[in-house]
């Protein structure tokens, strides 16, 4: 269930292979037939002219779709992948943060922050007035 919701929320483009269903009339030489699209048809030696047997059809379209299956699987791997570079790199500097801090002597503040609630989430400017870290963090060239 899961794998068909992923493959439906997939766009589907022009050459989509999952999406060949579209049935067409072809012309092979005087026959005309009613196929999907991209359901093969076999010229035999002895001149018969039929579309493939449908269980080499279904092959075919099973194969289209394990292909594709392949290709989201691999993707996600390169995701997750990313995602434990980022976990990595945000440990290092949450670690590198806090060992800045023990060398300044600043403690991180308990509770929320003191700009929490000042506007400041959407990418404000501070209001004007005395900084709210005043005092916690000292001025450089001196304590």
């Amino acid at each position: 269930m899961v794998v068909a919701l992923a493959l439906g929320a997939w766009p589907a483009s022009a050459e989509d292979p999952l999406r060949d269903d579209e049935l067409v009339v072809r012309q092979e030489g005087a026959h005309r037939l009613l196929l999907p699209k991209d359901w093969p048809v076999e010229h035999r030696e002895d001149g018969v002219i039929q579309p493939v047997p449908v269980e080499q059809y279904l092959t075919l379209k099973f194969g289209r779709v394990a292909d594709a299956l392949d290709d989201v699987e691999q993707r996600l791997t390169r995701l997750e992948e990313a995602l434990a570079r980022l976990d990595a790199v945000d440990q290092a500097l949450a670690q590198r943060l806090h060992a800045l801090e023990a060398d300044v002597g600043v403690r991180p503040p308990a509770g929320p922050s003191p700009l929490h609630g000042q506007g400041l989430e959407s990418g404000d400017r501070p209001p004007p007035g005395p900084s709210p870290l005043q005092g916690r963090v000292p001025e450089k060239g001196g304590e």
